[in-house]
């Protein structure tokens, strides 16, 4: 599996191991280049309840589908197709302070292709490109959907370092919406267990010890979050996870084209993950959701009128992944 992950931390959606962007924005792509794969993602308020309409549960449901389509020696090529629903689970709702209404099942759907060259002095070149729809009603406007893409160019290592060039282009990044944005940053290796990447305006950390333990911290414009991995006895293995993270959405009823609707929460959370075969595994974990935020604007942290707060819950997550040779 190529992972190219320090080119893209500031462009798209925390969480999500992909390149589809329809997750938080500032998530690390991917290319998945050797097998077919399908993800599903479950989350759910808990402690609320369902039947009333004052403490209704916040679910997001995420599926995604990894698809190998060609490779030779030293290039691959990757398509993808993903859906991630945030469901407020409201019949009705609007702005704060604003008679807009918005429907209550957030959507964010995508379908692209990923290529990745890699040459003879050890530098590489990639493209992602895909189409994409993230509103209230998906692709039923086309002010709602948008294409978006990133060129990268990733120099040879010199000592420890690797630089990294990049241009994204995108209708729904959260920051200079619609806009060519270049970035640049290096990778920092020492060895397999500590690496750093940094540049503008990122900075990411993994340090591990493998077999025991790892740590990984990311920080972007769109947010951060930390998370540690533990192995457990008999193929269990255990995971925590702090995190800032943003979703935006270009909903159906906004009077001006630029405005979006962003979704901000923080969230903590923990579990174990297992094997339950060669090909498929099971995540279960469980936490707190707090600090949620509905906003109007044409950018991250600047709305134009008040945030309509959403309340906190405790949550718990299912994820099954199947990997088809």
């Amino acid at each position: 599996m190529i992972r190219f992950v320090f080119f893209v931390l500031f462009i798209l959606s925390f969480g999500s191991l992909s390149f589809t962007f329809a997750a938080p924005l500032g998530t690390i792509p991917e290319i998945d280049t050797e097998h077919l794969s399908i993800n599903l993602d479950l989350r759910s308020d808990v402690w609320t309840s369902p039947n009333t309409y004052k403490h209704s549960p916040i679910r997001i449901f995420a599926s995604e589908f990894k698809i190998p389509l060609a490779h030779g020696n030293n290039w691959k090529l990757s398509a993808n197709l993903a859906d991630e629903s945030l469901s407020l689970s409201r019949t009705e709702f609007s702005l704060k302070n604003k008679n807009i209404f918005v429907g209550n099942n957030l959507q964010s759907q995508s379908a692209g292709l990923g290529f990745y060259q890699i040459y003879e002095n050890g530098s590489a070149f990639s493209l992602v490109g895909q189409y994409a729809s993230a509103s209230d009603y998906p692709n039923a406007d086309i002010r709602n959907r948008y294409f978006e893409g990133i060129l990268i160019y990733q120099t040879p290592r010199f000592s420890n370092y690797t630089g990294v060039m990049a241009l994204t282009q995108s209708e729904n990044r959260g920051l200079a919406n619609g806009r060519p944005f270049p970035m640049i940053g290096l990778q920092y290796q020492k060895d397999a267990n500590f690496q750093v990447w940094y540049g503008f305006p990122f900075v990411r950390v993994i340090w591990q010890k493998p077999e025991e333990w790892r740590y990984e911290f990311q920080a972007t414009p769109f947010g951060a979050f930390v998370d540690s991995q533990r192995p457990l006895t008999k193929g269990f293995q255990w995971h925590a996870r702090a995190s800032l993270s943003i979703r935006s959405y270009l909903y159906e009823n906004r009077t001006e084209n630029e405005n979006r609707l962003f979704f901000q929460e923080t969230t903590f959370e923990g579990g174990v993950r297992r094997p339950i075969s060669d090909y498929t595994f099971l995540e279960l974990s469980a936490g707190y959701a707090f600090d949620r935020k509905l906003y109007e604007s044409d950018s991250v942290y600047a709305q134009k009128d008040d945030k309509t707060s959403l309340e906190s819950d405790f949550i718990a997550r299912i994820r099954i992944g199947f990997t088809i040779l």
